[in-house]
């Protein structure tokens, strides 16, 4: 469903008005489209923490959720947009232009501090998530164009409340929930007799339905069974 039809009537507003018998007066668009921006994160939120190794992006973005920046000699900290909801993996080229994946440490894991343990500029090989920053150990010891590389996954795509053609970034057989989460707070506030059961079937997505489809949904591949070798000597 696009956000709002006005033509054939088969977007997320309409099917909010058809669930709460309302219109763009008595629920108007702008705060529609608060509810449904806010029912996007709520799902990015379920499906992030219940994807696999097929990763959760909303389909709205037109780039990959992969960051880059430059490394600059003797520097230590690196700031990334807060956009990033999950960090998947850090990788860092050395001297020689080569991506090496980094290894994730954390400052509250070792008794010495990192900035002393790794006092020695080198070739950063562990890295620490503080706030905004990505924190290299050691600080690398040469500078390298693009040379510090991201995977993460990040937030919604969001609606404006002039939006018409735009979809939500979710597959399609959720959007009817997307519409639902809109309802649910209009069907509280107004105290209307199918608010239990708007809040009922928000429940059914939120605690089955989108946990599994994003558990199971990398269906080609198949697991791997790894054997112990026994010495029978």
């Amino acid at each position: 469903m696009v956000f709002n039809d006005t033509t054939t009537k088969l977007g997320l507003c309409q099917e909010v008005d058809d669930i709460c018998s309302s219109t763009t007066t008595s629920y108007p668009l702008t705060a529609k489209a608060r509810r449904a921006n806010s029912a996007l994160s709520d799902f990015v939120s379920i499906a992030l923490n219940s994807d696999d190794r097929w990763q959760f992006d909303d389909t709205n973005h037109t780039d990959l959720p992969v960051g880059t920046t430059n490394l600059v000699n003797s520097q230590t900290d690196y700031t990334f947009d807060i956009e990033m909801l999950k960090i998947l993996k850090v990788e860092c080229k050395d001297a020689d232009g080569v991506f090496k994946e980094l290894l994730p440490i954390d400052r509250n894991d070792v008794t010495v501090p990192l900035d002393v343990t790794f006092e020695t500029d080198g070739t950063p090989l562990y890295y620490d998530k503080v706030g905004a920053s990505i924190l290299l150990y050691p600080a690398p010891d040469y500078n390298s164009t693009n040379g510090l590389r991201i995977s993460y996954q990040r937030d919604a795509s969001y609606f404006a409340s002039t939006d018409t053609g735009k979809v939500p970034g979710v597959p399609t057989l959720f959007h009817k929930y997307i519409a639902l989460k809109m309802a649910e707070p209009y069907a509280r506030d107004k105290r209307l007799e199918n608010y239990v059961s708007i809040r009922n079937e928000i429940a059914k997505y939120e605690e089955e339905i989108i946990p599994e489809f994003y558990a199971k949904r990398n269906k080609d591949e198949r697991p791997t069974m790894y054997g112990r070798l026994i010495d029978g000597r």
